[in-house]
C-alpha cells in the first residue's frame, strides 16, 4: 500500500461531514468516497487506539515502578521508624528499670525503718515490763520481809505470852488455876 492517509476525527453529532484531504492523488486514489472515508477514519481510530494503548502501557509501568519507589521508601522509613521505636523502647525500659529499682530501695528503706520503729518500742514495752516486775519484786520482798518481821515479833511475843502463860497455868500448891485470857 502506499502512504497513509491523515487522521480523521469523527463528526459531532449533528456537523455536516467534511472529508478528509487526501494525502496523495494517485492511480484509483478516490478521497471523495464514502467507503473511502469510512476505511480512513476506521484505520484512523485503529492508530488512535493503539496509541491508547500504548499509553496506558506505559502510564501502567510508570505506575508500578512509582509504587515500587514508594514501597522501597515506605520500607525504608518503616525500618527507620521501627529502629527509633526499639531504641526509644529499650531507653523506655531501662528508665522504668532504673525506677523500679530506685522504689525497691525506698520501699526497703521504710521497711528498715518500721521495723527499727516496732523493734525499739518492743524493747521499750519489754523494759517497761521488766521495771514494773522488778518493782513489784522488790515490793513482795519487802512485803515478805514486812512479814518476817512482824511474825518474829508476834512469834517473839506469843513465846513470851507461852511462858507467862505457862506460869500462870501451872497449878499452884493449894490454888485452883483458871487461866485469864
Amino acid at each position: 500500500m502506499g502512504k497513509a492517509a491523515a487522521p480523521v476525527t469523527p463528526p459531532k453529532a449533528g456537523a455536516p461531514v467534511t472529508p478528509p484531504k487526501a494525502a496523495a492523488k494517485g492511480r484509483g486514489a478516490r478521497p471523495d468516497r464514502p467507503s473511502q472515508i469510512r476505511r480512513e477514519y476506521s484505520m484512523s481510530l485503529e492508530r488512535q487506539g493503539a496509541k491508547l494503548a500504548e499509553v496506558s502501557a506505559e502510564v501502567a509501568k510508570l505506575t508500578v515502578e512509582n509504587a515500587y519507589k514508594q514501597e522501597a521508601q515506605s520500607q525504608q522509613s518503616y525500618k527507620s521508624l521501627y529502629e527509633q521505636a526499639v531504641v526509644h523502647n529499650q531507653e523506655l525500659h531501662g528508665a522504668l528499670s532504673q525506677s523500679n529499682k530506685q522504689h525497691e530501695q525506698q520501699l526497703k528503706k521504710v521497711l528498715e525503718d518500721v521495723s527499727a520503729k516496732d523493734e525499739r518500742r518492743r524493747s521499750e514495752i519489754l523494759r517497761g515490763h521488766k521495771q514494773e516486775i522488778l518493782a513489784k519484786e522488790i515490793e513482795i520482798t519487802a512485803l515478805k520481809e514486812e512479814l518476817m518481821q512482824k511474825d518474829a515479833v508476834k512469834e517473839a511475843g506469843s513465846s513470851a505470852l507461852r511462858r507467862s502463860d505457862m506460869d500462870r497455868l501451872q497449878p499452884r500448891q493449894g490454888w485452883l488455876c483458871i487461866p485469864v485470857w
